[in-house]
């Protein structure tokens, strides 16, 4: 679906679906205070009465889901466009970009969003997380968006930028935040990024929930891997992990997938993440260099940011497979997470070319 299609079928809409989070409420626990007795004359056997209080167990915060109105879904390319310039100003162009983002908070002209944006054709500088202000016109147009500030300029910019009831949503501790529905919707919200980076004029998370469209997965056909490839499979981890990661590569494991090969070297999508971690790393294409007997030199990934380098870099093949988006990312994905806890188990590749699941 293009954007204006989807445009056009928001406008036909007679009705919003209005969601909203799961308000916990905790099973209160006994607490036993014991009555103190007056004192007698003569000290007496005197049982003590014990009375018992409800004492509720703290509550987790909750931060329900605010549904986009109407304007916001007609013009959510508006916002997405907005959004792309508020992150990459001149760096990149809107059309260069895909934005996610949940509504936290709005006023007649400003709508509070936690955004997440990212270049469609680069992983690794060209991808942020920042809490933004959209500012808009009295007809619902959106006028541009405003991002705050970074390293000391950061905190007292939200405080500025945004009202308490939108900061709190922001300064949540960790803690607080690991397991909730919010934490549950940015994980939802990171996958559909990462998935529109090849489909970027479908629409994002938030007008596919308000609307109760659940996305249809493509048919991606996979490039089996060679025999070596399969054997060598931690080889090509490591080094994979080295390009993609921080950490020492044995505190690493990635998903990769073959898009293409010629004489020693094999293209790959890859995306790494920490053992026993929650974070998932930067995704991005790789070249990896082999030996004449399939050994892995090493991989190469970190230059490639612009289609200009990804044309000079790999063969038609596999820009047209990048570029088309036919990449299973959520795939990928989904069995990196699972491999996190469970790191000594093959990757999907392996898997699916052996079909031992």
């Amino acid at each position: 679906m293009n954007k204006v299609a989807m445009c056009l079928f928001s406008i036909l809409l007679p009705a919003l679906l209005v969601a909203c989070g799961k308000n916990t409420t905790a099973t209160p626990y006994k607490t036993s205070i014991p009555t103190m007795a007056s004192p007698t004359s003569a000290p007496t056997s005197t049982s003590v009465p014990v009375t018992e209080i409800y004492t509720p167990l703290p509550t987790r915060p909750s931060s329900p889901f605010i549904a986009p109105n109407t304007k916001q879904i007609e013009r959510w390319m508006e916002y997405e466009d907005a959004l792309a310039k508020a992150f990459f100003k001149s760096s990149l162009q809107p059309n260069e970009v895909v934005c996610e983002w949940e509504i936290l908070g709005q006023t007649e002209q400003e709508v509070y969003v936690d955004a997440h944006c990212a270049g469609i054709y680069s992983a690794a500088s060209y991808e942020a997380q920042i809490p933004t202000v959209i500012h808009i016109g009295m007809d619902g147009t959106v006028l541009s968006a405003e991002i705050p500030g970074a390293g000391s300029s950061y905190g007292a910019d939200i405080r500025r930028m945004f009202p308490p009831n939108v900061q709190e949503k922001i300064f949540i501790q960790p803690v607080d935040y690991y397991g909730t529905d919010a934490y549950w919707r940015a994980i939802e919200r990171t996958d559909r990024l990462r998935w529109r980076r090849g489909h970027p004029d479908e629409p994002p998370w938030i007008i596919l929930t308000a609307l109760g469209i659940q996305p249809t997965p493509a048919v991606i056909p996979w490039i089996t891997p060679e025999l070596v490839e399969i054997e060598k499979w931690k080889d090509y981890q490591t080094a994979l992990a080295v390009e993609f990661h921080y950490r020492p590569p044995e505190e690493i494991v990635c998903e990769w997938e073959i898009l293409g090969r010629s004489d020693n070297e094999a293209y790959v999508w890859a995306i790494c993440g920490e053992i026993y971690g929650y974070s998932i790393g930067l995704g991005g294409l790789a070249t990896v260099y082999v030996e004449n007997d399939g050994s892995v030199i090493s991989a190469n990934g970190q230059l490639i940011s612009f289609p200009s380098e990804i044309r000079d870099t790999f063969p038609p093949i596999v820009q047209e497979r990048y570029f088309g988006g036919q990449i299973h990312f959520q795939e990928l994905v989904d069995r990196l997470r699972w491999r996190q806890s469970n790191p000594d188990e093959p990757p999907l590749i392996v898997v699916g070319a052996t079909s031992n699941p």
